[in-house]
């Protein structure tokens, strides 16, 4: 009677401490907090001088052409495929105001695990001192679309070359072609906060016959810095 009492506590006991560990994995693994989610909604501020690119009648190359401040909303919907839309606030340094809103929707390619390829499609309305039809209407608002093409390549785990991104941009109902190109770096503090600088340069063709606009000539050139807010 003792030996089979001793040989079921055995067995009892054997039992317990064989389950132990996979209570305690399975207590580890409940306690395990889930992986942060990637942000999905990136907020952006850009601001930047303009200046002429070539000498127009009174305006010289080098000299301010105007100043701006750009306000972004961008949502990812996948790892892929980017939305967003723009608010533009351009300031004349001969006076007057020009507005921009543009909505936006492109597609990244990563074709390596460092470099990225991003065609976008959009479409836009510019209001108030625009310039477009000289000798006519200089205030007349437009609509228009927009292409864009760039291209990124990361250099470190925080260091991105933007390598480049390019712009073709025309009216709907008049001659308003806009193409530019730009390049620059980005640098990303943690997931969420980001800074970047780029400089670009602007061609321009209107629907005028006055020279030099044309034809496609320069237009102007800037240096912009600006600030990305990921939630």
């Amino acid at each position: 009677m003792r030996r089979c009492l001793a040989r079921t506590s055995f067995s009892l006991c054997a039992a317990l401490l064989g389950t132990a560990p996979v209570h305690a994995a399975d207590l580890s693994s409940a306690t395990t907090k889930p992986a942060s989610k990637t942000p999905q909604w990136t907020l952006s501020i850009e601001g930047s001088p303009e200046f002429y690119a070539i000498d127009n009648g009174s305006n010289r190359a080098g000299n301010l052409d105007d100043s701006y401040y750009k306000l972004g909303l961008s949502y990812r919907f996948s790892d892929d495929l980017l939305g967003g839309v723009s608010f533009q606030h351009s300031f004349k340094a001969k006076g007057g105001v020009q507005y921009y809103a543009e909505a936006t929707l492109g597609y990244k390619f990563k074709l390596s695990d460092a470099f990225s390829l991003t065609p976008s499609i959009g479409a836009g309305y510019t209001w108030d001192d625009t310039g477009i039809i000289s000798g006519a209407n200089t205030n007349a608002d437009i609509g228009y679309y927009v292409l864009y093409l760039a291209g990124d390549l990361k250099v470190t785990s925080k260091l991105t070359w933007n390598a480049f991104n390019l712009r073709y941009r025309n009216g709907f109902d008049a001659t308003w072609e806009t193409p530019k190109v730009a390049t620059g770096f980005t640098y990303d503090f943690d997931a969420y906060n980001a800074v970047y600088l780029n400089a670009g340069y602007a061609w321009k063709r209107l629907e005028t016959s006055r020279p030099p606009y044309d034809e496609l000539a320069g237009d102007k050139y800037n240096i912009a810095l600006g600030y990305k807010r990921a939630f």
